[in-house]
């Protein structure tokens, strides 16, 4: 009783020292937009009638010989030297402006028009964090600093430094929510559209273009009042350049939906801007030749040569970057015109012309792979995807997960907003809630004395009634161990008739087989009818050999032979041999990994094992396309097989792998593939499992060990 109350006391003096201890908060950035001293009154950049007064309210603020010197430079049209920047610089450290953030700015837009591109990373990020330090201590106009680090951003971009580029550009995104400052909205959306469109990441790059437009439409209603921009006004934020640069990206990721909707806002914007009609072309040459539109695709290709060869710039063997550009999108879509038709000579001619500008190496694949020239296909590829591998390594990208990630980091921020919010309210009632908690501690532990001694002696009775409990048990478990090694003979039992009568059906099937197909018919009917006869006895055949197959592998004791095996090439195998049995406008994809290349298994059982699956996944898949993929997990090799037919439902999970199981008992087939592939996968020390997470169709995963 005494060490009861003594462990008591101890639970009192702690809480009261919880209580009493204070809150420790998660240290504050550097850079807080909300603390920025921004001048609402000078901000002018997107407003040009307030640019002349800002000018003289500057000139006014600023020491003379100062402003001459920026002037010259900033609202000049003549070319700026090194030496006038140089200049420039030892002005500011030494004379006096009451605008001396709007100046610094200025500087590090000069300094980077006179860089151009080739900047160091750290030097970049040494001027945005420049930047931000002078809205810190200067008084500044928020679009002036947005303009700026928008510019800073983009170099990092140009530099090929994407993920630096990707995190400022969230972080300018966060600011600008936060001060509601639509321009720095506008900026952030449109270099990570840009960014996304570099990486070929089209339907990412897509969402942030239209963000932009979205954005566009709401500062143009703020500004005229007028709900939609109107054709003369095409030009406002460069509203025409993002409406193209979001349909490409559409288009690119098979939305043609949404650019057949604005093919006719783009071609008044590409009306407007004389330079932009080549663009327009290629989209809708594009549009037309991927939706198989032949007289309006045809229309579009005759224009699009038309205007090349006004320059003459097809019979040109070296072009610039601009007009090589605008012939290499000719030929392209000239090649996706005959690929769709399916006229895969004339598609290959094209992009040889291609190959002269620009390597086209997935275009080519992908005429090789319709041209059933598998080999050539599958070797260009794997050149394709060491290409694209090189390149992000190049260019610094980790993996697409890492967007992925980066993309979290505005949700995570508002959930730690909202943490933060929670804790302060926590903070103000907590004296309240630790007094009350003391008090249930006390009248708890006056219970748990009470308590104490009724519990011991109802615990041994309970103890006498648990014993008699488990030697029921016992006898119970002995009965079930007896029941199931009846059952499990039963089972062997069972299989072993099933394969003797098997294979005493199929010894005169045989016969039938081998006779039916020596006899000669001479009549269409009797020609019928020998074809009928073959087909059955084939189906017949095979399901008596899928059956033995199954029972073979049930049954077997000895262990399946194992050796080092090529996982690349086991894979290819199967997508060949099923490959035939797509059914018409279906794709099979096989998308390798380079983690892991041989692992131990029993090659003819893995490869039986893929091609079930794979020919399971084409029977049912109508439209779309099939897909083999694999990577390694821990000690594990991961292997998905996914189509995009009717699916599963995720009730039916573990019923279809039981025999002669069908959810649609009009499509041909046994019912034993999907319990051949499992008693395969369990054979080879792994498992066959349905993935219900996955909603457009089906995707089974093999787990084997390496």
């Amino acid at each position: 009783m005494k060490d009861a109350f003594y462990y008591l006391y101890i639970l009192i003096f702690a809480g009261f020292l919880l209580s009493s201890t204070p809150t420790c908060h998660a240290e504050k950035a550097d850079f807080d937009i909300k603390k920025a001293k921004f001048s609402q009154t000078m901000e002018y950049e997107t407003d040009s009638a307030k640019e002349a007064a800002v000018q003289k309210e500057v000139k006014q603020g600023t020491d003379a010989e100062l402003y001459k010197l920026y002037n010259y430079i900033f609202n000049n049209d003549a070319p700026t030297s090194k030496s006038d920047y140089e200049d420039f610089c030892k002005l500011l450290e030494m004379k006096h402006s009451k605008y001396m953030g709007y100046l610094q700015l200025h500087r590090i837009q000069l300094w980077l028009y006179l860089q151009a591109d080739s900047i160091p990373k750290d030097s970049i990020a040494a001027y945005c964090e420049l930047a931000k330090q002078i809205t810190m201590e200067h008084e500044t106009p928020p679009d002036t600093f947005m303009h700026t680090w928008a510019l800073l951003i983009m170099t990092y971009v140009n530099n090929q430094y994407d993920n630096e580029a990707f995190m400022e550009a969230q972080e300018m995104l966060q600011a600008a929510k936060e001060i509601n400052f639509e321009e720095g909205l506008i900026f952030g959306n449109e270099i990570i559209g840009k960014i996304f469109s570099k990486q070929k990441l089209w339907k990412l790059s897509a969402q942030y273009y239209k963000e932009v437009l979205s954005l566009i439409h709401q500062a143009y209603r703020h500004k005229t009042g007028k709900t939609m921009i109107a054709q003369e006004d095409y030009t406002y934020y460069n509203y025409g350049d993002f409406m193209l640069a979001y349909l490409l990206s559409s288009l690119r990721c098979g939305n043609y939906e949404t650019v057949k909707e604005n093919l006719e806002v783009a071609e008044k914007i590409s009306k407007d801007r004389k330079e932009q009609d080549n663009t327009f072309l290629y989209l809708k040459g594009l549009l037309h030749a991927k939706t198989g539109d032949e007289p309006e695709f045809r229309k579009s290709a005759a224009e699009y040569r038309r205007k090349l060869e006004e320059k003459g710039l097809l019979e040109k063997p070296d072009l610039s970057v601009i007009t090589a550009k605008d012939v290499y999108h000719y030929y392209e879509i000239m090649v996706e015109y005959y690929l769709y038709h399916q006229d895969y000579a004339k598609a290959q001619e094209y992009c040889r012309e291609m190959e002269r500008l620009h390597p086209a190496t997935e275009l080519k694949a992908r005429i090789m792979d319709g041209a059933k020239k598998y080999a050539e296909a599958a070797h260009i590829y794997k050149q394709l995807y060491v290409e694209t591998d090189s390149l992000r390594q190049e260019m610094g990208n980790n993996s697409v997960g890492q967007f992925a990630a980066f993309m979290e980091n505005e949700t995570l921020q508002l959930k730690y907003t909202r943490a933060q919010m929670e804790t302060q309210k926590a903070e103000l009632e907590r004296n309240r809630i630790v007094t009350l908690a003391l008090i249930i501690i006390i009248l708890a532990g006056i219970a748990f004395l009470y308590r104490n001694n009724k519990l011991m002696k109802k615990l041994r009775l309970s103890q006498a009634e648990l014993q008699e409990r488990n030697d029921i048990l016992a006898k119970k478990e002995k009965e079930t161990i007896a029941a199931l090694q009846r059952a499990e003979e039963a089972n062997r039992i069972k299989t072993s008739f099933l394969m003797n009568i098997t294979h005493e059906i199929r010894t005169p099937l045989n016969i039938i087989v081998g006779f039916a197909q020596m006899l000669h018919a001479s009549g269409e009917e009797e020609k019928i009818m020998l074809e009928e006869i073959q087909t059955h006895s084939n189906k017949l055949a095979q399901l008596i050999d899928t059956t033995i197959e199954l029972a073979d592998y049930d049954t077997a004791s000895n262990e399946l032979e194992m050796t080092e095996a090529n996982l690349h090439i086991c894979c290819m195998i199967s997508v060949e041999q099923v490959r035939q049995h797509l059914q018409p406008g279906v794709s099979l994809k096989f998308l390798p990994s380079k983690e892991i290349t041989t692992f131990r298994t029993n090659e003819t059982a893995f490869t039986r094992l893929l091609n079930c699956l794979l020919y399971n996944a084409s029977k049912f898949t109508t439209q779309g396309e099939v897909s083999l993929s694999y990577r390694k997990e821990g000690e594990q090799i991961r292997i998905e097989i996914q189509d995009t037919g009717k699916g599963i439902p995720a009730q039916q999970a573990e019923w279809i792998f039981e025999r002669f199981t069908k959810i649609d008992e009009f499509v041909p087939g046994f019912g034993l593939g999907l319990p051949l592939a499992r008693a395969i996968a369990h054979r080879l020390g792994g498992d066959v499992e349905l993935d219900t997470k996955y909603t457009n169709g089906a995707r089974f995963i093999i787990t084997l060990p390496l």
